[in-house]
């Protein structure tokens, strides 16, 4: 079977009938970084582009103390999208391998009928930079030389909520959680040193959607700020998207339910490599084939979206949190809603707000109802699960990663094999994996259990897995971390 080879800062495991991997995560003075490669630029393709420049990028990035005096947008920007830039506020809450993330406001001429936009800027050293505008379905790609695309997606009815653009959750992935010996059950919720909970993604995307793009890790960066920030502003305490990792793979795909249901194998290297909660996909897709601007699955882990629509990652991500279109009756919150002016993410996706009764708009008219759209609500209640979809194995904070397992592992029903680990001094917290390889039967499942010390069983262990085919374990263990911990993978389930 095909390998493949991880690095020190995010090693996981690569195996074929199920793998097994145990890192351990130690406090250090500074992360090392990934050293994956951008593909190569490419013009972008879109329905309508403009010659800049439009953003003062290069002035902004050489001399910070520009912002206060130069407007960061310019005079064709303000001509061509009716909207005035004036300035770019850097974001430090949202980062990946030296980009940069900066948001501005955007403010419309005519400031009486319309309300704000913000822009998201993903940008590197060299003044080179993605330009999001979700919610005007707008991007601008700028290179290192300054010169500068404006891409006006003419998709409007994308979003248009009788649009069918998700499906039932009916996967094999189910979220972690962490049993002890005393019986006590949570989530394998992982948070930073903020105490917010981290939710890990990884953004796939195919060659073609790449050279769209020019930058596609500056594209998904982009994208991660523009959910972070506007579940800031839907009042959202303590969560937070973390962009762990990207791929690309080599062919392009239709936006179709079926290709929904291959994420998971398309990006499976990645999905090792990172061990992510979420896993994005971006594609071109195919005129006349593509049954939407994006699908997920609701309250699921995966999504496939048109890397020309700006807006579609939130809400393809709205619907992973657990959410649905614009309410037709239902007795239940877990929906977008349409004020009569604006719809939010979900319903309509017209500005950059998930439903909550508790926020108006510019106007004063409010953006959920407590009965039937307070999506701020379903983040609050299902991020922990959307987290324990799989243990953090890029490093959260101040953390250093070290491997100590890597292990092929072939099992038949009811057995169980122990790896002993040692574990050294200082250790904050162990992260297992347990995924299938290209041999596994799709109905295998497999429980992970762990004890200090000793061999565990059934009746006595430290710590225990879900049961699934995918399956991670993280406890954190500062109390007793140093010595040799046995850990045992016990087939409970094979389909043959």
């Amino acid at each position: 079977m095909p390998t493949f080879r991880l690095n020190t800062l995010s090693r996981a495991t690569r195996l074929c009938v199920a793998s097994l991997g145990t890192v351990v995560l130690l406090p250090m003075a500074g992360l090392v970084q990934a050293a994956d490669e951008p593909a190569d630029a490419a013009l972008p393709r879109a329905e309508s582009a403009a010659d800049g420049p439009f953003i003062n990028i290069q002035a902004l990035m050489a001399n910070p103390a520009q912002r206060n005096i130069v407007d960061a947008g310019t005079e064709r920007l303000q001509q061509e999208i009716g909207m005035r830039l004036r300035s770019l506020i850097p974001d430090r809450n949202d980062s990946f391998k030296g980009l940069k993330v900066m948001v501005g406001t955007l403010q419309s001429n005519n400031r009486s009928q319309s309300a704000a936009q913000e822009m998201f800027v993903a940008a590197r050293g060299d003044g080179s930079f993605i330009a999001l505008m979700p919610d005007s379905n707008l991007m601008i790609r700028g290179n290192a030389s300054g010169e500068q695309s404006l891409i006006r997606l003419n998709n409007q009815h994308s979003f248009d909520p009788r649009n069918i653009d998700s499906v039932p959750n009916e996967g094999d992935d189910v979220p972690n959680l962490i049993e002890t010996q005393s019986g006590q059950r949570s989530y394998l919720t992982h948070r930073n040193a903020q105490g917010e909970i981290v939710i890990d993604l990884l953004a796939g995307f195919t060659q073609k959607a790449a050279n769209y793009i020019g930058d596609h890790e500056a594209y998904a960066l982009a994208q991660v700020a523009s959910v972070n920030r506007a579940v800031e502003n839907s009042q959202i305490k303590n969560v937070r998207v973390r962009l762990a990792g990207t791929q690309v793979i080599a062919n392009d795909y239709p936006i179709t339910t079926p290709v929904l249901a291959d994420v998971k194998n398309l990006f499976a290297d990645g999905m090792r490599k990172y061990s992510p909660d979420l896993v994005a996909a971006f594609t071109v897709g195919t005129p006349g084939v593509d049954t939407a601007a994006g699908w997920a699955y609701v309250n699921g882990r995966y999504s496939v979206n048109a890397i020309s629509a700006s807006a579609a990652f939130r809400h393809e991500l709205a619907h992973n949190i657990g959410g649905n279109h614009c309410n037709d009756g239902n007795d239940n919150y877990r929906f977008g809603h349409n004020n009569g002016r604006v719809g939010t993410i979900l319903c309509g996706n017209h500005v950059g707000y998930f439903s909550n009764p508790d926020l108006k708009d510019h106007l004063g008219v409010p953006l959920g109802d407590a009965r039937t759209a307070n999506m701020a609500r379903v983040w609050r209640e299902n991020a922990a699960k959307i987290s324990a979809y799989a243990p953090s194995l890029v490093p959260l904070d101040s953390e250093n990663l070290i491997t100590i397992l890597e292990e092929r592992i072939n099992q038949a029903k009811g057995q169980t094999r122990y790896f002993p680990l040692d574990v050294p001094a200082g250790t904050q917290r162990l992260a297992f994996t347990v995924v299938p390889g290209t041999s596994t039967n799709k109905g295998g499942q497999v429980q992970l259990s762990l004890k200090y010390g000793a061999q565990p069983t059934t009746t006595s262990y430290d710590y225990r897995s879900t049961l699934s085919q995918i399956v991670g374990l993280g406890p954190r263990i500062q109390s007793r971390a140093a010595g040799t911990w046995l850990s045992g993978p016990k087939v409970w389930r094979l389909k043959t």
